[in-house]
């Protein structure tokens, strides 16, 4: 799992996104798996 800073996590591809971007419905992942596992 890539490392992420504190209020992050990171997408399949390994980008870090901001936690409260994952299942806002709104795809922020470029392969849109913040969105999947909702």
């Amino acid at each position: 799992t890539p490392y992420c800073p504190d209020g992050q996590a990171p997408c399949a591809n390994g980008v870090c996104i901001p936690k409260e971007f994952f299942c806002d419905r709104n795809p922020d992942c470029l392969d849109g798996s913040d969105e999947r596992d909702c």
